[in-house]
């Protein structure tokens, strides 16, 4: 049974610095009506839009109250319903290299089920009355916006949870909905009911932006445009060599690229321009050729989540940062494999995060200060 489900539709501005309207409505049933009503008549309906004030402030520090929330009680169906009105300024984050970020917390189902301190057990694994509890937040961008989304889906007998994002047109979504539909589990299901309450905890998910002529518009697609951004002199350089080798074959004897020498034998310069496509996601800084893999490992968002794919010929240790103020996470890839990172939460919305690689028998270090590589837009090297 939904005991409790929260919507926040949320409308942003067309600029970067335009206050966003956030419309939250709570729908409570059945004990968690009950329990509302008793604390309502108890504390009063101010004190309970502080405390729902002070919550929304952790994510969006500079967010008021528009209008006190509006109560509405069908006492015959046991159902509560709460609409709260507010204003988020200063919404978006800027990070490095011009990228806006705005997140969303989901409080509501991320409080349902605990978390295990070992998962080697034999009593059952609690879980309470059956319940449903669900978060959906449905951002109104200024324009069309542009991304994939995913939908991944954990579940063991009796628990479920979903976590789900999609775009349509101008709307993003972010659906996350737990499924409680027995008093507890077997002790043997504990690694799964763990792996479940780890990813409930990982609440945060990140959308991002950028800016063009002061107007909001979506970010920029990963490829040859952020190649050229972040490693213009090798660009440089190679459409310099092939200016010089397209003119040396439109007026000298010799012909390159798919032509021929007057002796007839073949000429393939394809090496002098990279033989192998440049990744999707490059480090901001860059590199040093101290044993860096970067060239040799592509970061990608599908419907799936994103990934790691590495056509490197050694084993890979990749370290990513999603945005300047997250922690690091690092794996390990093996040659020709494909690895979801699910901890990331990135939708369209967000491939511009930076990336450092090395061969697994070598640490990543800052190339300023040899301490680890933890800080987006620094250089690194290998060591």
């Amino acid at each position: 049974m939904q005991h409790i489900r929260c919507e926040d539709t949320i409308q942003f501005g067309p600029k970067a610095d335009s206050v966003a309207s956030l419309r939250r409505c709570i729908d409570l049933g059945f004990w968690t009506a009950d329990t509302l009503r008793n604390r309502i008549a108890s504390e009063g309906v101010s004190k309970l839009s502080s405390q729902l004030l002070r919550e929304l402030q952790a994510s969006w520090p500079h967010i008021v109250e528009k209008k006190p929330p509006q109560l509405s009680d069908d006492l015959g169906a046991n159902q509560l319903r709460l609409v709260c009105s507010y204003e988020i300024g200063e919404c978006w984050k800027r990070g490095d290299k011009g990228r806006l970020s705005f997140s969303i917390a989901d409080v509501i189902t991320n409080k349902e089920i605990a978390t295990l301190r070992d998962t080697r057990r034999h009593d059952e694994i609690y879980l309470g009355r059956p319940r449903v509890a669900s978060y959906r937040a449905q951002l109104h961008m200024p324009r069309r916006w542009r991304g994939e989304g995913w939908r991944r889906v954990s579940q063991e007998r009796g628990l479920r949870f979903t976590d789900a994002a999609s775009l349509e047109g101008e709307v993003v979504t972010v659906d996350r909905e737990v499924v409680i539909d027995a008093w507890s589990l077997p002790g043997s299901k504990a690694p799964g009911y763990a792996d479940i309450a780890s990813q409930l905890t990982k609440n945060v998910t990140l959308v991002f932006a950028r800016e063009r002529f002061g107007r909001l518009v979506p970010p920029g697609r990963p490829g040859w445009l952020a190649f050229c951004r972040r490693n213009w002199p090798r660009f440089a350089y190679y459409v310099g060599v092939i200016l010089i080798l397209g003119l040396a074959g439109r007026f000298g004897p010799t012909r390159f690229i798919g032509g021929s020498t007057q002796d007839g034998a073949d000429v393939d310069v394809r090496p002098l321009i990279g033989s192998s496509p440049a990744p999707s996601v490059l480090p901001g800084s860059g590199a040093d050729s101290n044993g860096a893999l970067e060239y040799c490992i592509r970061g990608v968002a599908d419907s799936g989540g994103f990934y790691l794919e590495s056509s490197c010929s050694v084993p890979a240790r990749v370290r990513v940062i999603p945005s300047p103020t997250a922690s690091p996470t690092e794996v390990e890839v093996a040659p020709l494999e494909k690895q979801y990172l699910y901890s990331l939460h990135v939708t369209g919305l967000g491939l511009d995060v930076d990336i450092a690689a090395c061969p697994v028998a070598e640490r990543i270090v800052e190339r300023d200060t040899g301490e680890p590589w933890t800080r987006a837009g620094t250089a690194y090297t290998c060591q």
